[in-house]
């Protein structure tokens, strides 16, 4: 078992209503509803980076709700209060 973050709102941290993926690396994306964004960690916990920030630009999130990776590593977000679906690439480029 793995156990990493704090409940915050820190880069490191992490808010409620988490949803959990991991891509073909092995890093795990953690969709993170209450900052808006979605964390991304190497396969022992270490933070690698930030996707998403609050909003409705493109790029930003407003209650991201779930979220998978494709067979490319994109990661697919569903976006509740967007009332949309984005994708950013596996680097987090949106």
């Amino acid at each position: 078992m793995l156990k990493f973050g704090d409940k915050g709102q820190g880069q490191q941290q992490l808010g409620s209503y988490l949803r959990v993926t991991v891509n073909s690396s092995n890093q795990i994306i953690v969709n993170d509803c209450d900052n808006n964004n979605l964390k991304i960690f190497d396969p022992t916990g270490r933070y690698l980076f930030t996707c998403g920030s609050r909003g409705s630009e493109p790029g930003q999130l407003y209650s991201p709700w779930s979220v998978i990776t494709d067979g490319e590593d994109n990661i697919i977000v569903a976006d509740f209060k967007n009332f949309r679906v984005s994708v950013f690439s596996r680097d987090g480029t949106f």
